[in-house]
């Protein structure tokens, strides 16, 4: 039996509101930092717009925002013309996508840096940044701003080329961040729909690293704790944005499972959710979670351990986590493909033009066939 597990992020569990001092005496300490920041999450945690003044005014600091929130080849190559020169520490303050532009800045280290966007393509398409040195002497303290996508505790990266409407992974072992900064009030902020998309996400990290063909005893139970902290805690956090206890539990929640898929990667659930993202614009989390439930159906007979999955639901049926999910987030977003406009003839299409990422539907218990992936989007509309 595989019990194994690894991950060497120096995890940081921080009372609420504490992030900006441990900040200070990173900055302190350090004679040049890349700082990269979502405007949006510093905003909501600094009404009196004191923080960021003082974070830039500090000459070792270089400032670096507006990541997008796919972030895509074409913002990478235009960052990357921007820096000559990549400092050696970059704190990364901000959602998925701010923690995955710098693993792939890290990654790209040594490659020229006014490389074209299509050249950084082939890179990536190629895999190329594997046969690099690997760069131990970057050190990356990601500090993330929702409770859900698990970036700082993962050794890979998301980035999109929209243009062709693809989904690459960049993955080394040397991406995982050096630290990771967990604090609640860093959320608080957190839109509702934002808040149910980045908490959908991270019950989907925890559900398919369950059911995974790489999962163990250790994975199952961290899936199973981020299971009942993200139920106990997301609807609470959605009525109640400012409840820090709420807020706090989902945070568990994305840690828990972040930790859980580390080991595992995801399954058949994120690679549907690809192309729903890419080509129509529905929010990552969202997208996954749609087909949550019909690939749950399909990989029943094949979960171990049921009895500790469904009391992590506390429930006594896939008939009612069906329901509980449903009864979480049916205020706040939609769930179904026609909720979006999308018809029959566009998943036609779809189907006609998507490549689903394979080690993710390798991943999977269950071998997940074309044909099933048509019917479960065919169900959604």
């Amino acid at each position: 039996m595989d019990t194994s597990f690894y991950n060497p992020v120096s995890l940081s569990m921080l009372p609420a509101g504490t992030w900006f001092e441990h900040l200070q005496e990173c900055i302190t300490d350090s004679k040049s930092i890349l700082f990269m920041y979502s405007k949006s999450a510093l905003q909501a945690s600094d009404p009196d717009e004191k923080i960021l003044p003082s974070i830039l005014n500090n000459p070792n600091v270089l400032p670096l925002t507006n990541i997008l929130s796919n972030p895509s080849i074409e913002q990478l190559a235009e960052i990357r013309q921007t820096l000559p020169s990549l400092p050696k520490t970059i704190i990364a303050l901000g959602g998925g996508s701010v923690i995955d532009m710098a693993k792939i800045l890290i990654a790209l280290g040594s490659f020229q840096s006014t490389a074209s966007a299509e050249s950084i393509l082939q890179i990536i398409d190629q895999k190329l940044y594997l046969h690099q040195k690997n760069n131990a002497d970057f050190k990356l303290i990601a500090i993330p701003t929702t409770a859900g996508t698990g970036s700082e505790l993962t050794r890979w990266a998301t980035i999109w080329d929209m243009i062709n409407k693809q989904k690459y992974s960049v993955e080394r072992d040397d991406l995982y961040p050096s630290e990771a900064w967990i604090d609640p009030a860093l959320t608080v902020g957190l839109s509702p729909l934002l808040t149910v998309s980045t908490g959908l996400d991270a019950l989907s990290h925890a559900v398919e690293a369950y059911w995974s063909t790489k999962t163990n005893p250790i994975v199952r139970r961290l899936s199973a704790q981020a299971i009942t902290q993200i139920v106990h805690s997301l609807k609470k956090a959605i009525d109640s944005p400012k409840d820090l206890e709420a807020r706090e539990g989902m945070c568990l929640g994305s840690v828990f499972a972040g930790l859980a898929f580390s080991q595992t990667r995801t399954t058949a659930c994120h690679a549907l959710s690809y192309p729903l993202t890419a080509r129509f614009g529905i929010p990552h989390g969202i997208a996954v979670v749609m087909s949550l439930i019909p690939i749950m159906r399909l990989n029943w007979e094949s979960i171990q351990e049921k009895e500790l999955f469904l009391t992590a639901f506390s429930v006594d049926s896939l008939e009612e986590i069906d329901i509980l999910i449903t009864s979480l987030v049916n205020s706040t977003v939609c769930m179904k493909l026609r909720d979006y406009g999308i018809s029959k003839k566009e998943v036609q299409e779809l189907m006609l033009i998507s490549d689903f990422p394979v080690a993710r539907m390798g991943n999977n218990p269950i071998p997940i066939t074309r044909d099933i992936i048509y019917d479960i989007y065919l169900n959604s509309i």
